[in-house]
């Protein structure tokens, strides 16, 4: 597949266009500004365990969009190194990923079936929801009193760790590993804004020298080394809601 880039730089509003199956479609993009928080920070680890943390320059190519003339259409793609990401149309779920590192030319567009395919992020072996938070209510957009919970927008502030073996998996490059996390974060911030909630990443802790827990089967025990480890260190470095552990 073939996409046409309508634009030329890395503007707040793009479009795009391309070919899938027998069918010319466009897409309309507009950058999700606002799931980095403002006191965005991230922190990895010498070779001794001495925690770096610093505030990077980010390169924002994330993006929310629909398919023209397709209303129950939805997109969440990057645009960092060419496309990369879903969109739905009203008759079948896309991934996409470029052939190259251009914005136009061959990209590859897979079919994505929820119900064969694994979720993209599932399962505590994965993934570790800490069990003991309470949904800001106080910090929610609109006001306590009125609409109903489910009605009224919820803010959700979420901390993400990456343990050794994802680092790894990346090639100890922790500028890809971010740009896979933030394509993760587009996209379960997409998920969740029908549900009248935004969530918003506040920080990323990349354990590049070594785990900071025991990180092994089964599952559960991870959990609760990881809910010991938050309550105990990640909780009083930086404010959060939700944190999340990423193997």
């Amino acid at each position: 597949h073939t996409v046409r880039k309508r634009s030329h730089s890395r503007p707040d509003i793009m479009k795009y266009g391309m070919k899938v199956g027998e069918k010319d479609i466009e897409m309309h993009l507009e950058k999700n500004n606002e799931f980095l928080t403002t006191d965005y920070s991230e922190t990895h680890y010498l070779e001794d365990g001495t925690p770096v943390t610093t505030t990077p320059d980010i390169d924002h190519c994330y993006y929310h969009g629909t398919i023209v003339n397709d209303s129950e259409s939805t997109v969440s793609i990057s645009t960092c190194d060419g496309l990369r990401g879903y969109f739905k149309t009203s008759a079948q779920s896309y991934l996409i990923e470029p052939l190259s590192g251009e914005d136009e030319g061959d990209h590859a567009v897979f079919k994505y079936d929820e119900h064969k395919n694994k979720p993209m992020v599932c399962g505590v072996t994965n993934t570790t929801w800490s069990s003991d938070f309470e949904p800001p209510t106080s910090r929610s957009r609109s006001r306590s009193s009125g609409p109903s919970l489910f009605q009224r927008q919820k803010y959700l502030e979420l901390y993400l760790v990456a343990d050794n073996r994802e680092y790894l998996k990346w090639n100890k490059d922790q500028t890809e590993l971010r740009k896979r996390i933030f394509e993760v974060v587009n996209f379960v911030n997409m998920v969740y804004k029908p549900l009248n909630t935004f969530i918003a990443l506040v920080g990323l802790d990349v354990w590049s020298s070594r785990d900071l827990i025991s990180v092994t089967a089964p599952a559960g025990a991870s959990l609760d080394a990881f809910r010991t480890w938050r309550n105990s260190e990640l909780v009083k470095r930086k404010k959060h809601d939700i944190a999340h552990l990423i193997s």
